[in-house]
């Protein structure tokens, strides 16, 4: 039997969400907006411990912005290519990876510093 010892079960359900969301193909608008509402329960831990988070979001806006105007030149004039839009969600998922290895840092960081006071 395989047991982990589960500290934080929110933490716990971020990390297999977002392992979940950055195998997919195309993410999904629901999946990003549930990622991020989860993130956003460690905000503090984001404002001590963070160091690349305006770089990080700033990407992941533009890869969304970019995303949807390569999908409307895709389908509706025609000029676009499926290419555009991969790329875009690949990355997406590369800022999303990046932020989830980010936040691990940050709270096993915050993690170590309560251990050490």
């Amino acid at each position: 039997k395989i047991r982990f010892k589960v500290i934080n079960p929110q933490l716990t359900l971020l990390i297999y969400h977002s392992i979940i969301q950055l195998f997919k193909a195309y993410p999904s608008i629901d999946s990003i907006y549930y990622s991020f509402l989860l993130i956003m329960m460690y905000y503090q831990t984001f404002q001590r411990h963070l160091h690349y988070m305006y770089a990080i979001l700033f990407m992941i806006c533009m890869s969304l912005c970019l995303g949807s105007i390569f999908w409307y030149l895709w389908m509706y004039p025609q000029s676009g290519n499926a290419n555009f839009v991969f790329n875009q969600c690949v990355i997406f998922i590369f800022c999303t990876s990046i932020l989830i290895i980010e936040l691990l840092k940050a709270i096993l960081r915050q993690h170590f510093y309560k251990k050490k006071q």
